[in-house]
């Protein structure tokens, strides 16, 4: 009695690029993760710095 075997792991996923999943969700990957942590920290650690780059982070 042969043995049944189990496809759904041999299925192969479609793997999206980067630009399909920008389109979808609109998103872009960080382009300098050091400088955007940073920038991150620091608007957590000042209460009034936010006002004070909002329309640098906007653009």
């Amino acid at each position: 009695m042969p043995a049944e075997t189990n496809n759904f792991r041999n299925k192969t996923k479609s793997k999206m690029t980067i630009e399909q999943l920008n389109a979808q969700y609109g998103k872009i990957p960080p382009q300098a993760p050091e400088v955007e942590e940073a920038v991150l920290g620091a608007l957590m650690l000042e209460r009034d710095a936010y006002i004070t780059v909002a329309a640098i982070l906007k653009s």
